[in-house]
């Protein structure tokens, strides 16, 4: 038992150390030997419990990572089962392009959130705007077409993936301005929901509704 709970905060040592030296100094110009001496340990100590830099970052960001997604794929999915004709406006509005909870999700882990936004250069996170920007597309694409099997909009209306993708990206690349001001939460939030409000009624001419 003793072991393992050794092996545990050597783990979490080794994290909270890594973190401390990502965020000061970014992922790409943080050395190894830097984390393990500010850990007081030592390099062989560090491959018992990582197999690389790389996979230090992926478990210190991946877990908010996930977190983040399925808090939307549980709304993207809620909106779909109760979308209709009637509300569906109102749902496009107040769950499709709604990220108040996003928002709440990364500033209750703003060092991770910090981390995995603008200090992860260099990595496989790089270009997370893009990785970022697909998962999105995915789930308007997702809901377009079920739009289209409950005849919300006509089976007429082509869906264009490339277009899609530059919507998304386009409202990806104006949160992530608004995240680098480090406003408050509220503040972030109000900003958020007026370009919320102003991508609604181009969603709205573009589909049709």
């Amino acid at each position: 038992m003793a072991t393992k709970r050794n092996y545990e905060m050597t783990n979490e040592l080794l994290l909270e150390s890594a973190k401390q030296a990502f965020l000061a100094n970014g992922f790409k110009d943080t050395k190894l030997r830097d984390v393990c001496r500010q850990a007081n340990l030592t390099t062989g100590a560090f491959y018992k419990h990582f197999k690389s830099k790389d996979d230090l970052l992926e478990q210190l960001v991946d877990p908010l990572l996930e977190d983040l997604k399925n808090v939307y794929l549980n709304q993207i999915n809620d909106a779909i089962e109760t979308m209709n004709k009637d509300n569906v406006k109102d749902v496009l509005l107040h769950q499709i392009l709604n990220m108040d909870a996003i928002i709440h999700g990364v500033y209750q882990n703003e060092d991770i959130a910090e981390l995995l936004l603008f200090k992860t250069n260099g990595s496989k996170y790089n270009n997370l705007a893009e990785i970022i920007t697909k998962f999105f597309a995915e789930n308007v694409l997702k809901t377009i077409i079920a739009m289209q099997e409950k005849g919300i909009i006509t089976d007429n209306f082509v869906i264009d993936k490339r277009q899609i993708h530059f919507f998304v990206y386009s409202n990806t690349a104006t949160f992530y301005d608004i995240l680098k001001h480090s406003f408050a939460e509220s503040e972030t939030v109000k900003l958020y929901q007026k370009l919320c409000q102003f991508n609604y009624y181009g969603w709205i001419n573009f589909l049709g509704l």
